[in-house]
C-alpha cells in the first residue's frame, strides 16, 4: 500500500512539476506573427554621354594676336543616368611643341544660340558664359577645373546642355608663335550632385 501511495504521490508531483514548467514556458500568452515582405533597395546610376563637333587641332596659322575669338567647336552633355549629377572638364593629352598655350585663352558658352541644336534644356534659357577668357595652360589640372555646370541647377536625369568653345590668341604672342599648332582633348568627369568633396 505504501508503494501505491508513494507511486501516486510521485506521479502527482511529476504532473504538478510538468504543469508548472509548462506555465512558466508559455505563460499562456496568445501570440501571432507576420512577415513584412522584403523591400528592394536599389542604387541609382550615374551615367552621361557627350558628343562633339570640334575642329581640333587648332591651326594657329589662321589666328593672330588680338584677332578675337575663333570658334573651335561645339559639344553636348546628356545625363543618361537616374541621379542628379554635376560635372567638370579639363584639357588632357596636350601637344604644344611651339609652347603657344601660354598665349591661348579659352571661353566656353552654355546653350549658345548661334548654331541650331546646341541650346539644351539645362540651365538658364539665355546663353551663359561658364569659362571666361582662361589661359589653356591653366586648364590641364583638376585644381584649375573647367566647371561647366551651374551649382544652382542640378543636372537632372535626361537634362542636356550644349556648349560652344572659343579660343583667342593674346596680343602678347611673339613672332615665334606663327605657324604653330596646339592640340588637346577635353576630358569630362561627372559625380553625384550631392557630392560635396573638395574640388567638386
Amino acid at each position: 500500500m505504501r508503494t501505491r501511495i508513494f507511486l501516486g504521490t510521485a506521479i502527482t508531483l511529476l504532473l504538478v512539476a510538468v504543469m508548472a514548467i509548462g506555465a512558466i514556458g508559455s505563460g499562456a500568452w496568445f501570440t501571432d506573427n507576420a512577415t513584412i515582405t522584403a523591400n528592394d533597395i536599389k542604387t541609382g546610376t550615374l551615367s552621361f554621354s557627350a558628343s562633339s563637333a570640334f575642329e581640333f587641332p587648332v591651326d594657329t596659322s589662321n589666328m593672330e594676336p588680338g584677332g578675337g575669338k575663333v570658334t573651335v567647336g561645339y559639344f553636348t552633355v546628356t545625363n543618361t543616368g537616374t541621379l542628379n549629377m554635376k560635372w567638370r572638364g579639363k584639357l588632357d593629352g596636350v601637344v604644344d611643341a611651339g609652347n603657344i598655350g601660354q598665349y591661348l585663352y579659352l571661353t566656353v558658352t552654355l546653350n549658345p544660340t548661334d548654331v541650331v541644336g546646341y541650346d539644351g534644356n539645362y540651365g538658364p534659357a539665355a546663353p551663359s558664359v561658364t569659362v571666361n577668357h582662361v589661359c589653356v595652360n591653366e586648364l590641364d589640372d583638376w585644381n584649375d577645373e573647367i566647371v561647366l555646370d551651374d551649382p544652382v541647377w542640378p543636372f537632372k536625369p535626361w537634362d542636356w546642355a550644349g556648349y560652344k568653345v572659343e579660343i583667342e590668341m593674346d596680343k602678347s604672342a611673339p613672332d615665334t608663335a606663327q605657324g604653330q599648332t596646339y592640340s588637346a582633348h577635353l576630358y569630362l568627369e561627372a559625380t553625384q550632385y550631392i557630392n560635396d568633396s573638395v574640388g567638386w
